[in-house]
């Protein structure tokens, strides 16, 4: 039987695009640059090319150490980043706490991604004792600047009743703003609320339709995808 799809809640990580490639700046430029400058955004982009290993040997021990010098001048990509290295254990032990800190500074600054994950954190527990209601509130600010993975996850919300009450409609606007930008389990989710006509007329030919864009786009259910 299927079921709304429960997301797996793994940490979400979204490695941002690198400004410095756009512009063409090389590592041995960018490093000048620093030094001149003192810039918070070029240390967070040197910290960046370590990350990712680009122009230079990937290390993540020297991209935390620029991370940091750009994340303590107040550089909320920075800061971000260093969430994700201790969520993920990236050059550092796991220390959700001190992830949960750097999220904290970030999406105090309004940036989407840190927002969201801060909501993970409380949803999940990580670092903080679990509170739904606190990771609706990040969810909700993230979700408002468009971030799809925040839509889903306060979709499901709504539609599970988490920290909330069942609101099946509210769960289905939210699931197509998030399904805009082609996500599985968004897509999935419409598919399966148009089959039980949960927050919207029941239509199972746009059912069919969703669970094959679903499919098309990388949903990995054997039952749907066959």
């Amino acid at each position: 039987m299927k079921n709304l799809l429960t997301i797996v809640w793994l940490l979400l990580v979204v490695v941002p695009v690198s400004a410095n490639e756009a512009n063409n700046i090389n590592f041995e430029q960018l490093t000048m640059l620093e030094k001149q400058k003192n810039d918070a955004k070029i240390q967070y982009e040197l910290g960046y090319m370590y990350y990712v290993g680009e122009g230079t040997l990937k290390s993540y021990a020297k991209a935390k150490e620029w991370y940091e010098k750009s994340a303590n001048q107040g550089y909320a990509e920075a800061q971000y980043s260093l969430g994700v290295m201790y969520d993920e254990g990236e050059g550092v032990q796991i220390d959700h706490s001190k992830a949960l800190e750097w999220y904290k500074k970030a999406a105090a600054q309004g940036h989407a991604k840190a927002q969201f994950q801060l909501g993970l954190s409380y949803d999940q527990g990580n670092g903080v004792d679990q509170d739904y209601a606190k990771a609706k509130q990040w969810y909700e600010k993230s979700a408002a600047q468009n971030y799809a993975y925040a839509q889903l996850n306060l979709g499901l919300f709504y539609a599970k009743g988490f920290g909330v009450a069942k609101d099946q409609k509210k769960a289905f606007k939210l699931f197509e703003k998030a399904a805009k930008r082609n996500l599985p389990d968004a897509l999935y989710n419409l598919g399966f609320m148009y089959e039980k006509g949960y927050g919207v007329s029941k239509n199972i030919i746009k059912a069919k339709e969703f669970y094959e864009e679903a499919c098309a786009v990388g949903l990995n259910v054997d039952e749907i995808c066959q």
